[in-house]
């Protein structure tokens, strides 16, 4: 089927393999205009942004959910939070919920995941022949180290291989010197300091009161700083990963992405990825496919549509899956990949849901108790508005009324806490697939 369509779209001279090994690294907790080549500071992200030299950059792309565990089950199967049912990180996956690593074990494929966080790690994979356990959290040499060690030891045959760097994850802890060049300096720096003396930044409760890698600094724009150095830290290994690939198996498919952005103080929440607005749901999304020309493509994706496209690259079936594959825009046309202009966005512990319609994104709380954010509605609008300074819900009657009834299965559902069983029924699926959200 690729290949028609490659033969199809004019690229008749490229030969794919019939099951290209596939590399995944995703990014913890990494915003999108943190990659120099998606608007972040030069200099940042110089792997990448070569990376994206030759590859597939796609400009506006989002995260179907804000926590780790959730997301990354979600670029694995393709799945909403809401149907394969961890919507937390104290949630271990159900055993039927089929992901993409077990099609491709089953097509014989050798799968392997290696990933810094304990929690991840932990989640109950399937499909990987290869995961090893993490006490506590590991750094990202220590991640490469590994899964450049198994990819010198492993056979012939085609390879799965997802590697995860949770670096850009609080506590920082990267080298000051390198944070330093990434240090906003000003004269008003002072005044910002005495202006944020009582703010989340100093720790005022909850699991950010001992923020032991600012040290005696209280300018917001050190931790800032810092954050920029642990990307650029951990590009700096995917640099040294991307080697390891190049040489192993030259004809790998290479997706680069995250499972959520990071809140820098916007909405005065620093250095975590509480609510639903967009600096916790943009993320990067480069997709290398071995013989196919690079490009920039600005059409709304998400997370949803990694596991679709590898699915269909690779040339498996995946079951419930809510996303699609971006294997038209790959290769130039996106009249091919169709219309889509709803996306829905969940919080942690179903905790919110943000209901994003065109140019308008109404964001709707569950809990009503989040230290971080407010338990209105709030409504934005995008297009004037990217940075969600102003909220139109009490302006826009018409646009929340016609919104609301979208975020209906996340409503009822409630909110989700440890342990809870967290699957949908039927009459629920039934619903989400009324309301457009799971492909037929």
């Amino acid at each position: 089927m690729l290949l028609g369509a490659l033969a199809s779209s004019g690229c008749s001279d490229v030969e794919l393999p019939r099951q290209p090994s596939v590399v995944v690294v995703t990014m913890d907790t990494t915003r999108a205009d943190h990659i120099s080549t998606l608007g972040g500071p030069p200099g940042i992200t110089p792997n990448l942004d070569a990376l994206g030299e030759r590859s597939a950059v796609f400009t506006n792309a989002r995260s179907e959910t804000n926590v780790t565990n959730p997301s990354h089950l979600t670029v694995m199967s393709g799945m909403r939070a809401i149907e394969h049912g961890v919507m937390n990180n104290a949630t271990r996956m159900p055993p039927d919920v089929r992901t993409l690593p077990q099609a491709l074990r089953q097509q014989g494929y050798d799968t392997a995941a290696f990933v810094s966080i304990h929690h991840l790690a932990a989640l109950g994979w399937t499909g990987f022949r290869t995961i090893p356990a993490v006490a506590g959290r590991i750094d990202a040499t220590r991640v490469t180290d590994r899964a450049l060690g198994w990819l010198a030891g492993r056979g012939d045959g085609p390879f799965f291989l997802w590697v995860h760097y949770f670096d850009p994850h609080t506590p920082y802890h990267a080298d000051p010197e390198v944070a330093a060049r990434f240090l906003a300096e000003d004269t008003g720096r002072k005044q910002r300091a005495a202006d944020h003396a009582g703010a989340d930044f100093l720790g005022s409760g909850g699991w950010l009161t001992d923020i032991e890698w600012r040290g005696d600094r209280s300018d917001p724009s050190w931790g800032r700083a810092l954050y920029a150095a642990e990307v650029h830290q951990t590009d700096r290994e995917i640099g040294r990963l991307l080697a390891g690939v190049a040489a192993a198996a030259p004809g790998a498919v290479v997706v680069v992405t995250a499972d959520h952005g990071e809140s820098l103080g916007e909405h005065r929440i620093y250095f975590t990825h509480a609510g639903l607005y967009d600096v916790s749901l943009r993320i990067p999304l480069i997709i290398h496919v071995p013989g196919l020309a690079p490009l920039r493509s600005d059409v709304p994706v998400m997370s949803l549509d990694v596991a679709p496209t590898l699915a269909e690259l690779t040339g498996v079936h995946l079951d419930r899956a809510a996303g699609r594959s971006l294997v038209p825009l790959l290769l130039g046309d996106p009249g091919g990949f169709g219309e889509r202009d709803t996306f829905i966005h969940q919080g942690a512990h179903n905790d919110a849901v943000a209901i994003h319609k065109g140019p308008w994104k109404l964001i709707l709380k569950i809990r009503k108790d989040e230290r971080y954010v407010s338990p209105d509605p709030e409504l934005f609008d995008l297009e004037s508005d990217p940075g969600e300074t102003r909220d139109r819900i009490a302006t826009e009657p018409g646009i929340v009324e016609a919104l609301r009834p979208l975020g209906t299965p996340w409503v009822d559902r409630g909110l989700v806490l440890r342990g809870e069983t967290t699957h949908l029924d039927a009459d629920a699926m039934e619903q989400l697939r009324a309301l457009g959200y799971v492909e037929p």
